[in-house]
């Protein structure tokens, strides 16, 4: 299945795509992820034949500008926190409060994190990776748990990790429902229990009268919700890439 296929125009469709697990494979050091072959180029080319292209990600908006120099290709980082849209940047109001607030999440996880835990800050959120010693699963969740009470953030459960977020009403479903546009038809690519939000996003914009297509990104750690709501599983970042490039 390619994306031509499961849409009228390409020209009149909004494609949004997450980041790591997705056009990006997952990898033991999160710095080192980097996308798979010929995934920009196709972002890139779709670009070029109308398509509104957005990266929607956990990731800090630096990070993907780093991996993804394309113009054209819209970039939300850190699930609609900040962004770079019409090659404008921009962030939300409370930024520097929140990233304070991540600084001292990030403080406390090392102090009373368990050996072999890495503790990513994105600037608005915090991420604790236990890829590397999947042992670490209890104790890294009764850690974020911990956290997530002390200083009154959202514990979303991710890959090998979970997220710390803060509570504020920003995730990737208002993010596509934001940026959706005008377009007819809009598609959302996706792999993790993060892109669930966006899932339902397209569920409002069907309900709306608008094409929507669901597709996850498939892997033995494919979220079984994630699964059960797509209408199309595709066979990790290059069967990513084959269907944008089809």
């Amino acid at each position: 299945m390619r994306l031509s296929e499961v849409v009228g125009e390409l020209s009149s469709t909004a494609l949004f795509v997450d980041y790591d697990g997705t056009i990006a494979p997952i990898v033991d050091d999160p710095r080192m992820a980097h996308p798979a072959p010929g995934a920009i180029d196709a972002l890139v080319r779709l670009c070029g034949l109308g398509v509104r292209t957005t990266v929607v990600s956990g990731r800090p908006v630096d990070f993907l500008a780093t991996m993804i120099a394309s113009a054209g290709v819209d970039l939300i980082g850190v699930y609609g926190l900040e962004r770079v849209v019409g090659g404008q940047r921009s962030e939300v109001a409370v930024a520097d409060e929140l990233r304070q607030l991540m600084a001292s999440i990030e403080r406390d996880a090392v102090a009373r994190g368990p050996s072999g835990m890495t503790v990513e800050n994105k600037g608005m959120s915090i991420t604790l990776h236990y890829r590397q010693h999947p042992e670490l699963a209890a104790d890294v969740a009764a850690l974020a748990a911990w956290l997530g009470t002390r200083w009154s953030t959202d514990v979303r459960r991710a890959k090998q990790s979970i997220e710390l977020h803060p509570q504020v009403d920003f995730d990737k479903g208002s993010a596509v429902l934001e940026l959706a546009g005008n377009e007819s038809s809009v598609v959302y690519v996706g792999d993790d229990e993060g892109d669930v939000p966006a899932f339902g996003a397209l569920d409002v914009l069907e309900g709306s009268g608008l094409s929507v297509v669901r597709v996850a990104v498939g892997s033995p750690e494919l979220p079984q919700l994630l699964e059960a709501l797509a209408d199309i599983v595709v066979d990790g970042p290059l069967g990513v890439v084959e269907f944008l490039t089809g």
